[in-house]
């Protein structure tokens, strides 16, 4: 309070010395713009000075030159003084996040500050005036179920391979009631579900990595029926998406006689379901038009995909675009 109040008187003492002052030089025409420009430049937040000297300043002087640079003097003092009585109080960088605390609506805590990621915390996290906008609390979870191939022209060795990129799928994914759930099911000749849709992470990785491989040929369609079954049964959840993840060697080729045709109806039915498929051929041997109309077809996002062999499957896990997507 008392800093304002100088302030206000500096200003006021300015003002009727410019008056005096005006009414001095009035009949001899000096300008008088050039006094109210020194005074505009005065750049004041606190101080004091003796009044009756600087009022007499002007009272004494005729020339106007040395009027001017008296109260250009008068104003480097008053600012010295300011400077020396009232530092202007640097603000500090509490959480030495590089934000002080005029800007930083909590500096208190490192992870707050302006342009932060806002996430759902019930906290304005970067100081925007908002908390949690954009819908970012909005839930989003995931029923996927992974459909190997476990037919015969696959290698032993491959198959190991094989249920290694499972579970690098499994640990990309958030395996929680509330999240992420994960069924399995391989096909051959015709199809089994490992394990149903289910919450339980390491209860997923170990039916991965306990699978067996019973061969026999290749039964596509079987493979994504079987997981459609999943989602029927065990996937629904209200408001979760349906993913399908569906890895073959080779070409569709049962049911004997009938094998185009159940594809294609199986692909249907798991679509109408509101299921996303993703496809992966690997090798030489699969048809790459029956890979990609597996492929669900989605603008900007690559579902289907073809690796030389089963050792290059791990380089598509960064590629697979797992997460919620409405």
């Amino acid at each position: 309070m008392k800093k304002n109040m100088i302030v206000l008187f500096v200003i006021i003492s300015l003002f009727l010395v410019a008056n005096v002052y005006a009414k001095q030089t009035q009949n001899n025409g000096k300008p008088f713009q050039e006094i109210w420009d020194a005074i505009n430049e005065l750049r004041v937040s606190t101080g004091n000075f003796d009044i009756d000297t600087f009022f007499d300043t002007f009272t004494t002087k005729e020339d106007h030159e040395a009027d001017i640079l008296v109260l250009q003097n008068q104003i480097n003092v008053l600012e010295q003084r300011i400077e020396e009585c009232c530092p202007t109080p640097v603000e500090e960088d509490l959480d030495g996040d590089g934000y002080n605390s005029s800007v930083d609506c909590n500096d208190n805590n490192a992870s707050i500050y302006p342009d932060a990621e806002e996430i759902c915390d019930g906290v304005d996290n970067n100081c925007d005036g908002y908390i949690d906008e954009g819908n970012i609390c909005q839930e989003c979870k995931q029923d996927v179920v992974i459909v190997f191939d476990e037919s015969g022209s696959i290698s032993a060795e491959d198959f190991s391979t094989m249920k290694e990129f499972g579970v690098g799928v499994v640990d990309y994914l958030d395996i929680l009631p509330e999240k992420d759930n994960v069924g399995i099911v391989v096909f051959g000749t015709s199809s089994r579900s490992i394990i149903n849709i289910n919450n339980n992470y390491i209860s997923v990785i170990n039916a991965i990595n306990g699978m067996t491989q019973y061969g026999g040929f290749t039964c596509i369609g079987c493979g994504i029926n079987k997981a459609s079954d999943q989602f029927e049964v065990h996937g629904l959840r209200e408001g979760a998406e349906r993913i399908m993840i569906v890895l073959t060697d080779g070409e569709n080729n049962r049911p004997e006689g009938a094998y185009a045709q159940y594809l294609s109806d199986s692909i249907i039915r798991a679509e109408n379901l509101g299921a996303t498929l993703f496809a992966i051929g690997v090798g030489p041997s699969v048809i790459e038009n029956e890979i990609e109309s597996i492929a669900t077809d989605i603008s900007g996002v690559q579902t289907a995909f073809f690796v030389p062999d089963f050792d290059s499957l791990s380089g598509i896990l960064d590629q697979l675009s797992l997460g919620c997507t409405g």
